[in-house]
């Protein structure tokens, strides 16, 4: 019944421009109004950060995210890649895979050292780079660095796990902050103890501000690319990453695409303040 309601909203505000054929509404946050992947595209073109939540294994969220990159390359072949799936460490490995200096199962086999997901979820997008030039860019920190903050805080970390960090990264989690991680995971303070809660928090924007860092890095030295953010749906609302870059850099244009998440925000509930656009299955 729930998702027949969305339908039907959708539906009433879909534009005579959406085409039937794609398999997907795009959802323009600001004015209401469904836009097919050229529109989007069209409306993007000239913005520096362009990130695209997922939920890990939806296999619906990489088909649109292939959708998009396909459709943005077209027209502009100047484009870079980050991914939440791939520690910075390993960022040798991503160049190997682009300019074909390592095998397909090697590269396999160094995804599954990064990521737990099925291979088959993000393949295509692997591959479409590879065909294409498209530089990937490794944006995450290792595992064990965050699982540390999340148990100890991030004033847990010694001098050799600052080293595995951007330079200077700190975590000043603000009031805000913790209102959006608290109502994304459920936490009721009552029921967690408020260390606990912090410690989490931090970890958290630990993890929003290093890809952050490592992106703006990145243009720097490649002003001319455009950079398309994969990530999960929690470090893609506009609280997260995209708000680290913004502050690390208020010159940087940003938009943000999230796909519905059961339970958590739909048509009737999303807001400017959460994204720019959402993503719906037909």
């Amino acid at each position: 019944m729930r998702r027949y309601l969305v339908f039907s909203l959708l539906l009433l505000i879909l534009p005579i421009n959406a085409k039937a054929d794609e398999p997907f509404y795009i959802l323009n946050v600001s004015n209401k109004k469904i836009v097919s992947i050229k529109k989007l595209v069209d409306e993007l073109y000239d913005i520096d950060v362009v990130i695209l939540g997922e939920i890990h294994n939806e296999k619906v969220h990489h088909e649109f995210q292939l959708r998009f990159i396909e459709e943005f390359s077209k027209r502009k072949k100047y484009i870079a890649i980050a991914l939440e799936m791939f520690r910075r460490e390993n960022q040798k490995v991503l160049d190997d895979w682009v300019f074909g200096r390592i095998s397909l199962n090697d590269f396999i086999k160094n995804y599954y050292e990064n990521w737990t997901f099925p291979w088959s979820l993000y393949s295509s997008i692997f591959f479409h780079a590879k065909e294409h030039n498209i530089p990937l860019l490794g944006v995450n920190i290792p595992k064990e660095i965050t699982q540390k903050v999340a148990e100890k805080g991030f004033l847990s970390l010694t001098q050799k796990d600052y080293e595995k960090l951007p330079k200077d990264v700190r975590c000043d989690v603000d009031e805000d902050y913790k209102t959006f991680i608290g109502k994304i995971f459920d936490f009721h303070k009552n029921k967690v103890e408020n260390k606990t809660f912090q410690n989490f928090c931090e970890a958290q924007i630990l993890w929003d501000k290093s890809m952050a860092h490592y992106i703006l890095e990145f243009r720097k030295s490649n002003p001319d690319k455009k950079i398309i953010l994969l990530t999960g749906a929690v470090h893609a609302f506009k609280n997260a990453v995209a708000t680290q870059l913004k502050r690390l850099d208020n010159g940087v244009t940003v938009k943000v695409i999230l796909p519905e998440i059961a339970k958590k925000i739909d048509a009737r509930s999303v807001t400017v303040s959460d994204c720019d656009y959402m993503v719906y299955e037909r």
